[in-house]
């Protein structure tokens, strides 16, 4: 049984920032090979992430250096579709190459939550598609971008094959990454309506109770008042006498 060969080219994602507010998504791309490899960035944001295009950097780890997208298309999120990331760019040999670029998270109703929301919500697997061979200008799925906006520029690549059919695609996935969002109170709801209702039994049941019940009549034994005035009486005479 012969095994798959291993490409010798990574992709490793995280996310950076504080709070549950602005963001930052980095994935480095790492290249063993001796020679430069051209890869294609592929990326799903879902709509409860606005991702600001203009903020897309993509540097080498070790100089700096900026590299420039041989070509870059994007679809905005729109009516909650989702935001489509795609660009290819040639990765040299022997480097690792970082992208990043910001987000923020918006806030949604609390019908549009999942169960367990203050568990996060994880996002689908950034992936490049990475072929030994150049594939020119060419995307790996340019069905991708056929709403978007789209933005080419030549690169000064030494990489010089012609795409085909019989080239090699390899798709690498990354780990899915963790969001938490910003989530409400949900047991707000249920200390509400606890507080409504003590508040309405206190208030109404004495109200109730003074309406609706009977007055009570006061039952007087006769012959036990006239037994007392009879020994108040006998009592008083005896003061007098003596």
């Amino acid at each position: 049984m012969s095994r798959r060969p291993r490409i010798p080219v990574y992709l490793k994602t995280h996310v950076a920032g504080l709070g549950t507010g602005e963001g930052n998504i980095v994935a480095t791309i790492t290249n063993e090979l001796d020679k430069p490899v051209r890869i294609t960035y592929m990326d799903i944001m879902p709509y409860f992430m606005r991702v600001y295009m203009h903020t897309l950097a993509v540097r080498m780890t070790k100089s700096s250096q900026e590299i420039k997208p041989d070509k870059l298309n994007f679809v905005l999120s729109k009516n909650q579709s989702p935001t489509l990331i795609e660009f290819s760019i040639v990765v040299p040999a022997k480097s690792d190459v970082q992208i990043s670029y910001d987000f923020e998270r918006s806030f949604l109703r609390w019908t549009e939550f999942r169960p367990d929301a203050n568990k996060g919500v994880l996002l689908s697997s950034t992936a490049i598609a990475v072929s030994t061979c150049s594939v020119a200008t060419h995307l790996a799925i340019p069905i991708m971008s056929i709403e978007g906006s789209s933005q080419t520029s030549h690169s000064n690549s030494t990489l010089d094959c012609s795409f085909s059919e019989s080239d090699g695609m390899t798709i690498v996935y990354a780990k899915p990454l963790l969001i938490i969002l910003p989530t409400p109170d949900f047991s707000m709801p249920y200390n509400v309506i606890t507080i409504v209702c003590t508040v309405l039994v206190a208030a109404i049941g004495p109200i109730f109770s003074m309406t609706t019940s009977k007055p009570l009549k006061k039952v007087v034994d006769k012959e036990a008042n006239g037994k007392k005035s009879e020994t108040s009486n006998r009592e008083n005479e005896n003061k007098k006498d003596q």
